[in-house]
């Protein structure tokens, strides 16, 4: 099954005049949440990425605003049933980017259907009140599961006043049983600028579809190597109707070639077979792929992207015996 991150809602706003830079105002932390959330989204969310600072005064005040929201969108949620977490356990506060880390953690906890626990938590906070409501502090790792689709919520707060909460979700795509058995054979394409490159993408795609792909529609497979991206010179083409063989031809040098830098149109006035197609991308030959895949609407995949050469720069041994000469002219000054 394929994996998509949505994003469901997202909301913002400022608390206006405070006691200080740095002092939060629980009012607009509620009103940002009850702008966020519908009463029917609210009742899905299973984890929340808190802003957790850590400090003494901003820790309770956005667990008191996130009580009095969610006892307005869901009174009747399970003790313990939202889970509470901060990646500033782990990477400390980054100050403007600290929302940056926050979404990171949440898209691979929904990837891994994990929830990393809160690390250096040892005593909580006396004025932080979870009794009575759904939160519970993560103080071990524990399998993400819930009976709803997996639901987070992520807060960041920045000097100032400036509030934001974004709500995302994990979103299965469930293949039909016509792509299960489906035997028509399709064109799989791979390019890069480069001969090292395109190496690379080939064993990083290979890995990629024996771990994460399993039974998926080799049309949207196809599809989306084919037209979702910039077509260079070094080039890999096989037509296949099983996912087996075309992960076998990944790691086969006898699919590659190179061709003309200069790309030529296609000479197809109609429709074309997968495999007219491949000899003419071979041939360095720009292909309307609306012949090859009709007009019908086809999902595109998330797979990996683009494998740049790494050139590293740096100095030689020479430089440092330069940097004195220099520095033995200029005392001569």
């Amino acid at each position: 099954m394929t994996l998509s991150t949505i994003i469901k809602s997202f909301a913002e706003n400022h608390g206006g005049k405070a006691n200080s830079l740095t002092a939060p105002k629980p009012l607009a932390q509620k009103q940002l949440l009850l702008k966020a959330y519908s009463p029917s989204l609210a009742r899905q969310v299973s984890y929340i990425e808190t802003h957790g600072t850590g400090t003494k005064l901003g820790d309770p005040v956005e667990i008191d605003a996130l009580t009095q929201a969610f006892a307005i969108l869901n009174p009747d949620a399970e003790k313990g049933s939202i889970q509470l977490g901060a990646v500033k356990t782990n990477v400390g506060h980054l100050e403007p980017a600290a929302g940056i880390p926050a979404l990171m953690k949440v898209i691979y906890a929904l990837k891994n259907k994990n929830l990393p626990a809160n690390i250096h938590f040892n005593q909580q906070n006396p004025y932080i009140q979870l009794e009575n409501t759904p939160f519970e502090l993560l103080t071990e790792n524990k399998s993400w599961q819930s009976k709803h689709p997996l639901v987070a919520g992520i807060s960041s707060f920045g000097f100032g006043g400036s509030n934001a909460h974004l709500v995302m979700m994990r979103y299965e795509a469930t293949p039909t049983s016509d792509q299960l058995t489906e035997t028509k054979r399709y064109l799989f394409t791979l390019s890069a600028v480069s001969e090292n490159s395109l190496a690379k993408m080939r064993q990083q795609l290979a890995i990629f579809l024996k771990k994460e792909w399993g039974n998926y529609s080799l049309l949207s497979l196809s599809f989306t190597l084919n037209t979702a991206r910039e077509h260079f010179r070094h080039r890999m083409a096989v037509v296949s109707d099983n996912l087996n063989d075309f992960i076998e031809a990944l790691t086969n040098s006898h699919y590659s070639g190179i061709v003309n830098t200069t790309l030529k149109p296609n000479d197809f006035s109609s429709q074309m077979n997968a495999d007219d197609a491949m000899q003419a991308y071979l041939q360095g030959k720009q292909l309307d792929w609306s012949k090859l895949y009709g007009n019908t609407s086809i999902k595109k995949h998330h797979l990996p992207g683009y494998c740049f050469d790494l050139k590293p720069y740096w100095f030689d041994d020479e430089i440092p015996v330069a940097l004195n000469d220099i520095a033995e002219l200029t005392e001569n000054i």
